[in-house]
């Protein structure tokens, strides 16, 4: 029973350790043309120009800089993650609340790429106004590029986010009367169910010769 207990840990770790890996890319995402709107929108507002309701601009600015710092956190979770890794291979091994902090990583990580996603999908009509009203930009001798900002727009931008909010809840069912918190719970479930099934799957491959 021993050797099987530590067989699952290790089971566990190297799987755990390998999703972390491939999560590396997320810590690079592109987001130069939401950047730039986001410069635009900040000029704007400083100039304190708009009327009350171009309320929208503000929303859009504040999307926009709640992405940042919702990326800011993955890469930051990410190295956190990465430094645990690191003290474990230093020390040569790793306990059960090591693999236990790694583990909760991952739903944290999905967590935070929808919040990315949602928020940016549901106020997606903030951008359209923005667009619409685009001469302000002119009124207040700020220089854009149409182009950037129109791909912000809900026609250009609504099937890849739609798409990338599918793919990434797939395996979990979101409903209106969820929050982040039961969001999060879901993934966790989900991930700890998918651990479990695949250490069951390798010890039933071990079944011969019995050696537990």
């Amino acid at each position: 029973m021993k050797l099987k207990n530590v067989f699952t840990a290790h089971m566990m770790f190297a799987v755990t350790v390998n999703n972390i890996k491939n999560l590396s890319e997320r810590t690079q995402v592109e987001l130069n043309s939401h950047s730039t709107v986001k410069n635009y929108l900040n000029k704007v507002l400083s100039l304190d120009i708009l009327d009350p309701n171009q309320r929208n601009f503000q929303n859009a600015y504040e999307v926009l800089n709640d992405m940042f710092q919702l990326q800011e956190e993955f890469e930051e979770r990410w190295k956190e993650a990465n430094s645990l890794l690191e003290e474990i291979n230093n020390k040569g091994f790793f306990s059960n609340n090591d693999l236990e902090i790694l583990i909760k990583y991952l739903p944290l990580f999905n967590l935070i790429q929808y919040k990315q996603l949602h928020t940016r999908f549901k106020n997606s009509k903030d951008f359209d106004f923005v667009y619409k009203h685009r001469e302000v930009f002119d009124e207040a001798e700020i220089s854009f590029d149409n182009k950037i900002l129109k791909s912000m727009i809900t026609d250009v931008i609504y099937d890849e986010l739609n798409n990338s909010i599918n793919k990434i809840t797939k395996n979990i069912n979101i409903t209106s009367v969820d929050t982040y918190e039961t969001i999060y719970e879901k993934w966790n479930t989900y991930y700890r169910e998918g651990l479990n099934q695949r250490v069951n799957d390798s010890l039933n491959l071990l079944r011969y010769p019995q050696i537990w």
